[in-house]
C-alpha cells in the first residue's frame, strides 16, 4: 500500500515537470515508467522512440524487451 502511494507522488511529480519537446524527454519517462512498473507506459513511450528515429538503437530495443518481460512477469 505504500508502495503504491510513493508511486502515485512521483507520477504526479513527473507530470509537473516542465521539459522541452525533446527526444531525450521521452528517454527519461519511458525510464521512470519502467522503474515504476508502469510498463505499458514505457513501451509507449519507446515504441515513440523506435518509430520516429532510433529504429536501430540497440538500447531502446533491449528496453522494449525489458518492458514485455516485466508485462509478461505480472
Amino acid at each position: 500500500m505504500e508502495l503504491a502511494a510513493l508511486n502515485c507522488v512521483y507520477i504526479l511529480q513527473l507530470n509537473e515537470l516542465v521539459l522541452p519537446d525533446h527526444w531525450i524527454k521521452y528517454f527519461f519517462i519511458a525510464q521512470v515508467y519502467l522503474e515504476l512498473q508502469l510498463n505499458s507506459d514505457a513501451l509507449r513511450c519507446y515504441e515513440k522512440l523506435r518509430t520516429s528515429h532510433f529504429a536501430c538503437s540497440t538500447y531502446v530495443m533491449s528496453q522494449l524487451a525489458m518492458a514485455h518481460h516485466n508485462i509478461r512477469g505480472l
